[in-house]
């Protein structure tokens, strides 16, 4: 059986704490596939929705200047040579150009660390979804060995 709506605390192996939110239930959010990251130094942002912008908060700043700055993907960041100027809008087509063009370039290259994922880390991702049942289930920490 598989919950509609799921909030994980998750604990990294160096300490470091995340908090995953999953719904398949929330009116008004179709496949957002969102992500925020805090940190001690800054934050960033990211959403699927809106896939050629990064928010970036950079905690080093004056408090007086510090908030979110909206970052457009363009030419001048990776894999940018695939649209000529700034938020021309990056789609799933063009994502999946990336991933094509990752790929090729790891053969290419005959270098395997430059494709991003393989089966192993699905594996690992499946893993930490078993955990995340079990935890429901026994109402405890479920450690995720490596």
């Amino acid at each position: 059986m598989w919950d509609d709506d799921i909030k994980a605390t998750l604990e990294f192996k160096s300490g470091v704490t995340g908090t995953l939110f999953v719904s398949r239930s929330c009116i008004g959010q179709e496949d957002t596939l969102d992500f925020e990251i805090y940190g001690s130094k800054g934050s960033v942002k990211f959403s699927r929705e809106r896939p050629n912008e990064l928010e970036f908060c950079d905690g080093t700043d004056p408090t007086d200047k510090i908030g979110f700055k909206k970052i457009k993907m363009g030419p001048e960041h990776p894999n940018g040579e695939l649209w000529p100027m700034a938020d021309l809008g990056v789609g799933y087509v063009e994502q999946k150009c990336v991933e094509m063009k990752q790929f090729f370039d790891a053969v290419a290259m005959e270098d395997q660390s430059l494709v991003n994922s393989g089966f192993y880390e699905g594996y690992k991702a499946c893993r930490v979804v078993d955990a995340v049942i079990e935890s429901a289930k026994t109402n405890t920490w479920v450690k995720v060995k490596d």
